[in-house]
Formats: structure tokens, sequence, C-alpha cells
């Protein structure tokens, strides 16, 4: 049987009460790897190409070969997206400081996510996902209570 061919974009949504969520950092979950992307835009949407998926899990795997592998083009199964939470970006940070390894333009954007934040203390923000052309992925976009 031919496996489907690889997906070509992630198409992500970020909603508070239904309304769209701008400047919206993402983590999205491939097990093993867990990838930042973001921002959102004004609709709270963002779009990923699936090459910048390969690009960054290639990074982790080069970083940490032990702790990453199939490399990101041999796995199916679950992917899960959620935006970042405050608990999530003192990780990052801490992350960053130790080893600093984020575009400096990233670190940047997480940052102001987080400042932003603050004012949606104990709020949720629901994620959907879509995989273009379908794939077997199986999506979920998960709730983050900021």
């Amino acid at each position: 049987m031919t496996p489907p061919p690889s997906p070509r974009l992630l198409r992500v949504e970020a909603l508070m009460d239904g309304h769209p969520v701008p400047s919206a950092w993402f983590e999205a979950t491939l097990e093993p790897y867990h990838l930042l992307f973001g921002p959102s835009d004004d609709r709270g949407l963002l779009t990923i190409d699936w090459e910048e998926v390969v690009t960054q899990a290639n990074r982790e795997l080069e970083f940490a070969i032990m702790d990453r592998w199939p490399p990101v083009a041999q796995l199916s199964g679950l992917l899960r997206v959620r935006v970042l939470g405050p608990r999530d970006i003192a990780r990052i940070v801490d992350a960053d400081a130790r080893w600093q390894r984020l575009p400096a333009t990233t670190m940047a954007g997480v940052q102001q996510w987080g400042q932003k934040l603050r004012a949606w203390v104990g709020r949720s923000v629901t994620v959907s996902v879509v995989v273009e052309p379908p794939h077997s992925f199986i999506t979920c976009g998960q709730p983050t209570v900021i």
C-alpha cells in the first residue's frame, strides 16, 4: 500500500469566546517533536507550510538524535496543536537562555505573546487544525487555559 503524500499545509485557527485571537503562538506536537509556530494574523489564523514543520523537526533531530527518532517524514498518528500558555513561555525562555537555539525574532514574538496573555488569565483559547491535503494524521486542536 502506498503511503499518502505528505501534507502541504496546516491551517490553524485560535478563538477565544468565538472571537479570533491575533498574534497567537502555537506548539505543534507530532511525537516526539514539539515545534513552535506563530504568530496568527488578525483573524486568529496561521498557515504553516509542511516544509517548515520538517525543517524544525530536522533541527531538533540534529540537536538531540537520541530523543528524536524517527525523522518526521516517517511519522504518522496524532498531531496536536495548542496555543502557548504562560508556563510554556517560561519554559521556552528558560531553555533559550541555556541553549540559545531560537531565532531572536521567534523569542521576541513569544515574549510579546506572553505579555498579551496577562490580560486573559483564566480564559480559554480553543484551536482548530486542518491538514491539506487530507492526511492520515489525526489532528487535535487542544484548548489552553491562560
